[in-house]
């Protein structure tokens, strides 16, 4: 009896081992293959910024930006990233095991049923001089089949409210994320044309809307209504609170182009330019410093990010509260200089004083939509 009960102990031991080792592989492989799919799917959305024309919200009958090359409604990418490829490997990797299981299983239950129904099955009884050999193999076959059609029957209206579960939900929590309460106007500007050279400063109280009057600018913004006729000409956005990613600072300059892109002396020159001689093996993902992000102040961030428009040099700058952490006399200072740098760059700026040392300065004084106002962009037309 102890033998027996020790044999048995090793078997449900082997059984186990047998199972977390499955299970280890099949998440080894799930995670693999998730990571590649994941990052070839990042390829295509972030190609040619197309992760900011993918208006996820707009209707199914919107431009054709919003659709795909068959003329399907695309809704919710970055769920479709996120979720879909975890749920497509889930789903192919268990379907996968359980085929070849139920196939090895077909096999077994086979050879036994063959073996259980070794006489025939005669339909005498009903007048039939017929005698079905082997008739368990034949009558199993009969009802998975029926029990498959069945199941497929009852199941199949599923499939559309699961996708349909998945994109209401997506679209409350992009909702939340973009959408103004009551759907309201959150700016109406003016027709408003902007020559080459010119300073634009866009004026206004807080919660107008002027960053994203600024994103439509830069064509980072899809929603609402009216028109922005633009050149062909390189434009440079600096948001509020410029991006910079890992790496050394003058991988941050030359963001969001390759560091590759420009000489080192180039970016070095820039740097100590705006005054950020000392910052020059600053590493950012990399920092050990907790006091500010990076170990820059809100000051030095600003200047760095405005280092980018002596390098890049764009014919059109947006910028959004690029100087808020400065006090004038800095500003003044930094503002002569990239305008000397750059004297026939149009800035559109956004900021709550009036900027100081660009030169000659056009006021554009936004106010709040009236009731009446349908939501919408009037033309904006730079020339």
């Amino acid at each position: 009896a102890i033998w027996q009960v020790g044999v048995f102990g090793v078997i449900v031991a082997l059984n186990s081992a047998r199972g977390l080792l499955g299970a280890f592989v099949r998440k080894h492989l799930e995670m693999r293959w998730r990571r590649t799919l994941t990052e070839a799917a990042l390829d295509i959305w972030l190609t040619n910024k197309a992760y900011w024309h993918l208006a996820a919200a707009s209707s199914p009958q919107g431009d054709a930006g919003n659709t795909d090359p068959h003329g399907q409604h695309i809704d919710n990418p970055d769920q479709r990233i996120a979720e879909d490829c975890r749920l497509f490997l889930e789903k192919l990797l268990n379907e996968t095991l359980d085929i070849i299981g139920r196939v090895v299983g077909l096999f077994t239950y086979m050879a036994m049923l063959w073996s259980l129904a070794a006489f025939p099955l005669s339909l005498a009884p009903l007048g039939l001089p017929i005698e079905i050999p082997h008739y368990m193999i034949w009558a199993a076959f009969i009802y998975v089949a029926l029990s498959s059609g069945l199941t497929h029957l009852l199941g199949y209206p599923l499939k559309g409210l699961m996708v349909e579960q998945q994109r209401r939900e997506a679209n409350f929590r992009f909702a939340l994320a973009l959408a103004t309460p009551n759907g309201r106007a959150i700016l109406s500007v003016p027709q408003l044309v902007i020559a080459r050279g010119e300073v634009v400063w866009l004026h206004g109280a807080s919660g107008l809307g002027k960053t994203t009057l600024l994103k439509t600018l830069a064509g980072l913004w899809n929603h609402g209504t009216g028109q922005v006729q633009s050149p062909n000409a390189s434009r440079l956005f600096l948001p509020q609170k410029p991006y910079f990613p890992i790496g050394d600072v003058l991988t941050a300059v030359a963001y969001p182009h390759p560091v590759e892109s420009f000489e080192r002396a180039e970016l070095e020159t820039a740097l100590v330019a705006v005054g950020l001689e000392h910052r020059l093996d600053t590493a950012f993902g990399n920092s050990d410093l907790n006091t500010e992000p990076h170990g820059l102040s809100g000051g030095e961030m600003q200047r760095l990010a405005l280092a980018r428009l002596l390098v890049q040099r764009p014919e059109w700058a947006l910028l959004d509260e690029p100087t808020s952490a400065l006090d004038l006399v800095a500003e003044r200072a930094l503002f002569e200089m990239i305008r000397a740098a750059l004297p026939d760059t149009s800035f559109v700026i956004i900021a709550h004083r009036k900027p100081a040392g660009l030169g000659a300065l056009r006021i554009v004084s936004l106010d709040a939509p009236q009731p009446s106002d349908a939501p919408k962009f009037t033309t904006l037309v730079p020339v």
